[in-house]
């Protein structure tokens, strides 16, 4: 099913088909497990820009939204980074409980720097009232503000 993420939505109704009987057939294990980057199928849907094949994801019970990969990184980081931004999917993320503060370990980013560096002042303002905090620095000292200005 891993695999499969990737292809979803690319355009093949057929493939897209098969993903989305595969998501709902899965059992627990398949469903709650990792790939050799540690990405859960959130993580993969997240950063895949597969929205709808995210919301059948996040239908089953075993699903930890705050789950991070070997990066640190979380769907909510990959639904905020300006190449899979998805503010449908964000929002979606944080309405299931997606913490808003998780710092991925490749750059220390939030989830608010990467939403500000895509230029969504929008998304920006829904972290920011879900808890984000503005002040929080990356690991060269930059800020979401930092971000935004040269986004």
């Amino acid at each position: 099913l891993f695999d499969f993420i990737p292809y979803y939505g690319a355009g093949d109704a057929s493939v897209d088909g098969r993903v989305r009987a595969m998501v709902q057939a899965a059992g627990q294990e398949e469903l709650c497990g990792i790939d050799h980057y540690g990405n859960t199928l959130l993580i993969l849907a997240a950063q895949y820009k597969a929205g709808e094949l995210m919301h059948a994801i996040l239908a089953k019970d075993c699903i930890d939204v705050n789950a991070v990969n070997d990066a640190g990184a979380c769907a909510l980081h990959f639904a905020c980074f300006s190449a899979s931004l998805d503010v449908l999917v964000a929002r979606a993320l944080i309405a299931n409980g997606s913490k808003v503060r998780v710092v991925e370990r490749t750059y220390g980013c939030t989830p608010l720097h990467y939403a500000a560096g895509s230029g969504h002042v929008d998304l920006c303002k829904d972290l920011v009232a879900a808890g984000a905090i503005v002040a929080t620095c990356d690991f060269h000292n930059y800020t979401a503000v930092d971000y935004a200005r040269q986004a």
